[in-house]
């Protein structure tokens, strides 16, 4: 169970939005502390802290469905820091920011750093990683080809990269075009899969790993609850909506096959009712299963990517598993 724990130091706000948008802000951000096992009288207090800082306050009770790119991204960052990783991974959290937000979310990152959080920050902006990054790696056709401090950077690389006219006219003289990336100007760093022996960063590829021991079975159940709370909410503020979509289905299948067809097919109506009705409430369970699990996680898995979430907080993978199903069920 290695895996939960190494799980349960990092947070990672993907450049995709992965938020359930049938909740609200504060009902995803209660469920990601809830999968990452906050206790729960320190859930309130983060979520203000965080929210607080990026200005999310009047937005905590709204539907992500309801909110622009800007402020789910705002939202997605405060799920992956909420449980204070020792590990923090940003694919690009400042994209589709305003100024002022993207300045608060540059605050945010050096007060984390502070606290002794380690940061992965990936970015096209030179002036954010010259103001938030101690060391910065740059990337070519996804090879990583230099690393250093910004210091060492701005002294080597900066001064060879070719210019080019705007003006239509020729291009200036060629300082070394590429020089800096080949060799080890200035003492940098050059690091790529294909230096370490068998092509990858040691204890990098754990993914064929599996659930090794025993697991404990009211562990499971704990985590199978906070990976179904989100749907149970959805269910019991939409309570209606869902037992009348539910009722639907078995109340025409009877309609049709039981008094309509049954009628003039059958010389003995309460034993066809009784050969039929089982059979109705048969087909609407394993429909409605089909519906509220499959289609859902496959829903979340393809278009909304939120399904991915789960697989990065550190519970069992059966406990996603029965978490689904109990809710669907339910």
């Amino acid at each position: 169970t290695d895996y939960l724990v190494a799980r349960s130091l990092i947070g990672i706000a993907q450049q995709h939005i992965a938020l359930d948008k049938d909740l609200t802000v504060r009902q995803n951000i209660r469920q990601h502390a809830m999968l990452h096992k906050i206790p729960k009288g320190e859930i309130e207090s983060r979520m203000e802290y965080a929210a607080d800082l990026l200005g999310l306050d009047e937005y905590m009770d709204r539907k992500v469905d309801s909110l622009s790119g800007g402020w789910k991204r705002k939202t997605s960052i405060v799920c992956a820091i909420v449980h204070r990783p020792e590990l923090l991974l940003l694919d690009e959290p400042t994209a589709g920011l305003d100024t002022r937000s993207r300045h608060l979310l540059w605050d945010l990152v050096l007060d984390l750093n502070r606290r002794g959080t380690t940061i992965f920050l990936t970015t096209h902006y030179i002036e954010e990683a010259e103001s938030l990054c101690d060391r910065v790696a740059i990337i070519n056709h996804g090879r990583l080809v230099a690393v250093g401090t910004v210091d060492e950077l701005r002294d080597t690389i900066g001064r060879r990269i070719p210019a080019r006219r705007q003006d239509g006219g020729p291009p200036l003289p060629d300082q070394g075009r590429g020089q800096a990336l080949l060799g080890d100007p200035g003492g940098l760093v050059l690091q790529h899969p294909q230096d370490y022996p068998g092509g990858c960063v040691p204890g990098a590829d754990r993914r064929g790993q599996g659930e090794a021991g025993m697991i404990n079975p009211f562990t499971v159940l704990d985590e199978a609850y906070r990976v179904a709370w989100g749907d149970l909410v959805y269910i019991r503020e939409n309570l209606l909506e869902v037992v009348v979509t539910t009722l639907v289905g078995p109340l025409l299948y009877l309609l049709a096959f039981g008094f309509g067809i049954g009628g003039s097919v059958s010389s003995d109506p309460d034993a066809y009712m009784a050969f039929i009705v089982p059979g109705i409430v048969a087909l609407t369970t394993l429909s409605a299963t089909f519906s509220t699990v499959s289609m859902k996680i496959l829903v979340q898995r393809l278009f909304y990517m939120s399904f991915d979430e789960l697989l990065l907080c550190p519970v069992h993978i059966s406990a996603i598993v029965l978490g689904k199903c109990a809710s669907g069920v339910i």
